[in-house]
């Protein structure tokens, strides 16, 4: 069932009712018959899995919790950590089996990779290591299924976290028109992001990727400009959907996405892209690795290899090391300068201080998206090919003003929205403009949709992870 389908819209509407008509006692187990309902209507092989990891995340919360002696909780904290990630690896390598030598000598046949199976592990993964860390486990089964399993995050996240979404789940919420209309607000505003930014800037990736209409080194880097915001309006769209029917059915799922094209360096960046991962990774990677008593490399190393393992989240292949890789190095690159700049008392003057911040903010998106050529290229190769067409004769030619035409066009939009933002005090501002400009904004976002948007899309970039 895709998220954007007419099917998918009164299985929505059919979930809403009846969430705030039923009983209240009935509220919680009637969303979790929904979600694994949406769950088995893709494989319902795989909802076995959801449900079977749903448990023993469920019971290794519990025996963490209940453990008195050190030694024993390590011992459960490391099961819960074989467990996860030992699930998600093999699925991950067993989907590549054709290009993965140890499955090949194994005779292990190639697997889909389950629908969402990348962020149902790191939620409940975290979740029996935020109860390791104080927080308070489950205190019943269906909350828990729902917390693991619920149907407008389960695709492509956020990913949830047990202090912010159990105590949600578990109570019992009443309905908040405010809530509600907010939540309306945010499946208009990311549906236009997916259906007319990202799903119109497709096309243009296609044929730049493959560099059919690369004519040029300025027809090239246009493409990759077009990839970043198409990603980024995939994603962002999609977390803005699910956060919005969180939001209808009374739960606030966590902020995905915090107007990233702002950051002033790669650090800030990843604070502000993806930011549910972002967080999980920061919390359960980087800052015990930071922790380890090894001296100030740790500094360094440590985004290195937590970036590198991110990379890696995404595919087993080498492109994908070399993005974590590449990103790394930027962070661990900014953390030196600041550290530097704090030993030598550095301040720019006031000219230089007053343009340094648009002067960092334009750099961080050029490497931004230089690492986004890996994540879109099929192999290095391809990767490579680009990069070398775009540093190549950089004319403009009548193919390159043509793409860029269409994608100020569907891009612009978005890029105006995200200035309002920002200028507004950050993202989620746009509900916040006075009723008229409100009113004029959904009518031209309307127009744009049914004029030129695309629903005829396949899924989200995000889900395939």
């Amino acid at each position: 069932m895709k998220l954007i389908s007419p099917e998918f819209l009164c299985f929505f509407l059919l979930v809403l009712g009846l969430r705030w008509s039923l009983p209240r006692s009935w509220r919680t187990g009637w969303l979790v018959l929904a979600s694994y309902f949406f769950y088995a209507w893709w494989d319902w092989r795989c909802a076995g899995l959801l449900f079977a990891m749903t448990c023993a995340s469920y019971l290794l919360g519990k025996a963490v919790s209940a453990s008195a002696r050190p030694a024993a909780r390590r011992a459960w904290i490391a099961a819960a950590v074989l467990l996860h990630v030992g699930v998600l690896c093999w699925f991950k390598l067993s989907s590549q089996a054709d290009s993965v030598d140890i499955l090949r000598a194994s005779s292990v046949a190639a697997a889909v990779l389950p629908l969402g199976l990348s962020y149902y592990t790191f939620t409940s993964l975290g979740y029996v290591l935020d109860v390791a860390r104080g927080v308070p486990a489950a205190g019943s089964f269906l909350p828990y299924c729902l917390f693991v399993g619920f149907f407008a995050s389960i695709t492509a996240g956020p990913v949830g976290r047990a202090r912010l979404l159990l105590p949600q789940f578990a109570g019992d919420r009443a309905f908040d028109r405010v809530r509600f209309y907010e939540g309306l607000h945010l499946i208009y505003w990311g549906l236009f992001q997916k259906v007319f930014v990202a799903d119109n800037l497709g096309p243009i990736v296609v044929t730049v990727f493959d560099l059919s209409a690369a004519d040029s080194g300025l027809s090239a880097l246009l493409g990759v400009y077009a990839f970043t915001f198409q990603l980024y309006g995939d994603f962002a769209g999609y977390s803005n959907i699910a956060r919005g029917m969180g939001k209808c059915l009374g739960f606030d799922l966590s902020e995905n996405f915090r107007l990233p094209f702002f950051a002033q360096d790669m650090q800030e960046h990843w604070k502000r892209w993806h930011v549910s991962l972002s967080e999980w990774f920061a919390d359960f990677v980087y800052r015990p690795l930071v922790d380890l008593p090894v001296g100030y490399f740790k500094f360094f190393a440590a985004p290195l290899l937590t970036l590198l393992i991110m990379g890696l989240w995404h595919k087993f292949s080498p492109q994908m090391a070399l993005l974590g890789l590449n990103y790394g190095f930027w962070i661990s690159l900014t953390i030196f300068i600041k550290l530097w700049a704090i030993r030598r008392d550095f301040a720019p003057g006031p000219r230089l201080a007053a343009a340094l911040p648009w002067i960092n903010r334009l750099l961080t998106l050029h490497l931004v998206c230089a690492g986004f050529v890996l994540l879109r290229s099929h192999s290095l190769d391809q990767a490579a090919a680009l990069v070398s067409r775009v540093f190549s004769a950089p004319r403009p030619t009548p193919q390159a003003l043509d793409l860029a035409r269409r994608m100020l066009f569907f891009a612009g939009p978005l890029i105006l929205a995200e200035v309002v933002e920002y200028r507004r005090g950050g993202a989620g501002s746009l509900i916040k403009l006075p009723v008229p400009a409100r009113g004029l904004l959904y009518a031209g976002l309307g127009f744009l949709l049914l004029k030129y948007g695309r629903f005829d899309s396949e899924v989200f970039f995000y889900s395939k992870f």
